[in-house]
């Protein structure tokens, strides 16, 4: 067992983590950030925090690998608060075939989460918000400020006092799809596709693709009249 006995460097901040045994759902939990100058793993255990001398929480690690960060949790203060909105979306990313009036497409299915972070506190608040990818998954949108801590992303947020802030964060995974043309949701990723900046590269197919959904708005009116 690796034993360390030592300063470092590190600092209180808070953590938004849903999942985990000592996170909440609608707030962001006060947390101990400190670096690790071992070359050594660390194994999972306690930490007492004491400020001001005087004791103000503990909290149980995770294992800790060499010269690497680590978030804490030590204690619930309400100061931070978090309302999360997550919804899904099918978008079109690629086209296998298009036969009689039946598309062969692949498409991304999309998971959104969007996060507003409430600062009640007359003072800054360093934020991390922590999001760990399920397999097959790939992020497709974040915050720029982010570090890994194992399988696990921790996204960077500073809130001034009183400040409110808005974040995204998406993540996709292909999956194959035939689609109906004639099907009013296949026409709606159709259009998101040619009028997307991604989908104006294939300059032939995109052309053809309008006057495609052209023709079936014609048959669309001309039904409806």
């Amino acid at each position: 067992v690796a034993m360390v006995h030592g300063e470092t460097s590190g600092g209180v901040v808070y953590l938004y983590d849903p999942l985990s045994e000592r996170g909440d759902k609608r707030f962001a939990v006060r947390a101990v950030r400190l670096e690790t100058p071992t070359e050594h793993t660390l194994e999972p255990g306690p930490v007492t925090v004491y400020g001001n001398e005087r004791f103000i929480g503990e909290g149980l690690t995770e294992p800790i690998p060499p010269r690497s960060s680590a978030v804490v949790p030590y204690a619930l203060d309400r100061q931070v608060v978090v309302e999360r909105t997550d919804n899904d979306e099918n978008k079109l990313s690629r086209l296998v075939t298009l036969q009689r009036g039946v598309l062969t497409a692949e498409v991304q299915h999309i998971k959104r989460k969007k996060l507003t972070l409430t600062n009640r506190m007359g003072q800054s608040a360093k934020v991390f918000v922590r999001h760990t990818i399920p397999k097959g998954w790939a992020l497709v949108h974040q915050p720029s400020e982010f570090e890994r801590i194992g399988d696990a992303h921790l996204f960077y947020v500073e809130l001034k006092p009183h400040e409110v802030k808005h974040i995204e964060i998406a993540e996709a995974t292909p999956m194959e799809r035939t689609l109906d043309l004639n099907a009013d949701v296949t026409l709606d990723m159709m259009r998101s596709y040619v009028e997307a900046p991604e989908g104006q590269g294939a300059a032939g197919l995109t052309a053809s693709l309008k006057k495609l959904l052209a023709v079936h708005k014609k048959l669309l009116d001309l039904s409806t009249e």
